[in-house]
């Protein structure tokens, strides 16, 4: 379009530039789709909007024979305890032992992307997705996305099978602690002294505004070895391997699709839909539909309770000005459980 704006082109220049095929109004256009559909009559249409067509379970059929209902888990994000934009241990929980009371439901899916998070969270979601297999005796696969580390893979690990992307960033089994020290910017820069009055020398314990003890560091430490011992015998469960073994590809090791599938942390290279197709061959089904989870919200006032949060935090960032990504950074340790399973930040140059 040389130096003009295509936005603003003659509608004919659509149709010479191939963006579009011809030009019609819209009776024609719906006539065009009637006689297409084998719609007799323009008025019969039953036309439907993206966010309708998108509430619709997808539903495949492979010839004449068994049907079954595929249940696809989304878990994405920041894997947290309370509260968060992601995986949050006190939703998923009860949407996931209320999956397992759903009898219509064959199989489940959980489509993971995550860094991880919590450990606590990672350990509620792994023990309720063990419960989703004893109590229904029915198969659950996992379809990993750009990356399923650490807690994503902790929540991953006791899949019946496992599916990677070649290009899948995976692994990551290892733990740290969370206790951040703001007595330097505190004292230090702002110059705000603090004093704690208690009965016992841990009886702060954790304290954002002092640093540990050595004792209160050993005690710490003793902390997140107990966590790594559990991650790593989940894995080794999950993944029929011995505890020892799974520590020599643990230690917060990460791994593409293609090395884990090597390594035995994954058993397929394929994507959401070569897991469905595989739970379909595990259900023995010719046709099957896909239900998505968790629902979307569509009740106004939900909608209307969300917004209200993002306004009134909208607010709160215009009130402080420079400083609203302190403050983002300080909701956010706040939120954060000591105990985390999070893979460590990358950066990649192409």
């Amino acid at each position: 379009m040389g130096n003009g704006s295509i936005y603003a082109a003659p509608t004919e220049d659509y149709v010479k530039m191939h963006i579009a095929d011809r030009m019609v109004y819209r009776h024609e256009f719906d006539s065009i789709v009637a006689y297409a559909t084998g719609v007799g009559d323009v008025n019969d249409l039953n036309p439907v909007t993206p966010a309708e067509y998108c509430q619709v379970n997808d539903v495949f059929r492979k010839g004449d024979g068994g049907s079954a209902n595929i249940a696809v888990l989304y878990a994405c994000g920041d894997i947290t305890d309370e509260t968060g934009e992601g995986i949050v241990a006190r939703t998923m929980v009860p949407q996931i032992l209320s999956l397992a009371d759903d009898k219509s439901i064959d199989g489940l899916i959980m489509y993971v992307n995550s860094g991880g998070g919590s450990a606590f969270a990672s350990e509620q979601i792994w023990e309720a997705l063990e419960q989703w297999k004893s109590l229904t005796g029915k198969p659950f696969f996992v379809s990993m996305a750009d990356y399923a580390a650490s807690g994503g893979y902790y929540i991953s690990c006791g899949a019946d099978r496992i599916y990677a992307q070649p290009t899948t960033l995976t692994g990551s089994i290892g733990i740290f602690g969370l206790i951040p020290d703001l007595k330097g910017l505190i004292s230090g820069k702002f110059g705000i002294t603090t004093s704690t009055v208690a009965t016992n020398p841990n009886g702060a314990m954790p304290s954002l505004l002092q640093p540990m003890s050595p004792a209160q560091q050993a005690s710490m430490q003793a902390y997140v070895d107990r966590g790594y011992e559990l991650f790593t015998a989940r894995c080794a469960q999950g993944r029929g391997l011995s505890q020892d073994s799974l520590k020599m590809i643990a230690e917060g090791r990460v791994w593409d699709g293609s090395e884990a599938l090597k390594l035995g942390l994954v058993d397929e290279i394929g994507g959401l839909d070569a897991a469905i197709q595989g739970m379909a061959k595990r259900l023995d089904a010719t046709s099957w539909t896909v239900r998505n989870y968790p629902e979307r919200k569509e009740k106004w006032y939900d909608l209307l309770v969300e917004a209200g949060a993002d306004i009134k935090a909208d607010i709160v960032r215009d009130e402080l000005g420079e400083m609203a990504s302190l403050y983002d950074t300080l909701n956010s340790i706040k939120g954060m459980s000591t105990l985390q399973a999070r893979m460590e930040a990358m950066d990649v140059n192409l």
